[in-house]
Formats: structure tokens, sequence, C-alpha cells
């Protein structure tokens, strides 16, 4: 904690000598090891981040949220095709964590693979019933395929979770329209 507070007043050495420390305590603590590996992605250091994140995964190789970070981290590096299976690991070993599916699944999209990408966001849908960020994805990628009835279906979830969105209504007038 102290490391995050340092590391928002912009005390960069502080910040990694606090989380250094945190290692040193508990060196099989994921959030000691993500937020290292943050805050050296905070400083555009992500080569050193990706290796922090090696580094911990080599003591916890199933960590989703070193999984997760790793896989972020190599997106941001612009190595989407080796984020993919980190952020596929990451989803599997957390399926309660609805962001990590959500995640794996943009990747999934981003990289062309439009067809997992929405069979893994059903999956998560199924997992997680409303969750806003999945249902928004799934009406989204459904438009763009062409499959109106799909992306209705999932907009009128999403109306469900969000009856009073002026948005969402907006939507749904606009799918309805065949648009």
């Amino acid at each position: 904690n102290l490391g995050n507070l340092y590391l928002r007043l912009g005390r960069f050495d502080e910040a990694v000598a606090s989380y250094r420390r945190a290692l040193q305590l508990d060196p099989k603590s994921p959030t000691a090891w993500v937020n290292l590996a943050d805050a050296w992605r905070a400083q555009g250091r992500n080569d050193e981040a990706e290796a922090k994140l090696l580094k911990g995964l080599s003591a916890l190789p199933k960590s989703p949220d070193l999984l997760h970070a790793l896989g972020l981290t190599l997106v941001r590096k612009g190595d989407k095709a080796s984020a993919l299976p980190a952020l596929a690991e990451a989803a599997r070993l957390a399926p309660t964590r609805p962001r990590y599916s959500y995640v794996w699944a943009i990747a999934l999209h981003s990289a062309g693979r439009s067809s997992e990408a929405i069979q893994a966001l059903r999956a998560a849908d199924k997992r997680h019933p409303y969750n806003v960020a999945i249902l928004r994805a799934l009406v989204s990628m459904e438009r763009e395929r062409g499959n109106t009835q799909a992306a209705l279906l999932h907009a009128g979830k999403l109306a469900e979770a969000l009856p009073d969105d002026p948005r969402v209504k907006a939507m749904i007038a606009e799918l309805r329209r065949g648009g």
C-alpha cells in the first residue's frame, strides 16, 4: 500500500523500493509482483515490467493475476500474439473474474478471431449474467458480424441491467431499424 501511495505521488524510486520490500516479506504475493511491474509500466519501461512478471510467474506459475498482467504488458508492447496465451490462461484459471474473460475476448477479436471471441463472451455471460462490459462487447461483435437478432438479444439483456440508460434504449431502437 505504501508503494501505491508513493507511485500516486510520483515518487517512483520509493514506490519500487516498497514493492521490493513487500516481495522480500512475501515472495509469493501476486499483488506485489503486479504492482512492481505496474510501476515499471507507468515509467514506460514495459520490458522491465515484462521481466518482473516473468520472474513472478517463475515463483507463481498458476497466478491468474500475473498472467493477466503479463498479457496486458505484451499487448502494450505490441506483441498481441504472445499475449493471447497468457490472457487465455488467466481467464481459465479465474472464471469468477469477468474482467479476465472480457479482456481475453477483446484480444481474440483484435487478433481477427471474432468467432472465438464471441464464444468466450457467451461462456462468460453464462457465468456472469448481466455484466455490462460483456454484454456491450457481445452486442458490438454480433452487430459487426451482421447478426442483428443475437445483438438484439444481448441488448435486451443489457437493458435489463441498465433500465434507465438512454444509450441502451437508442441502441435497441437502432438495431430494430436494422442498423
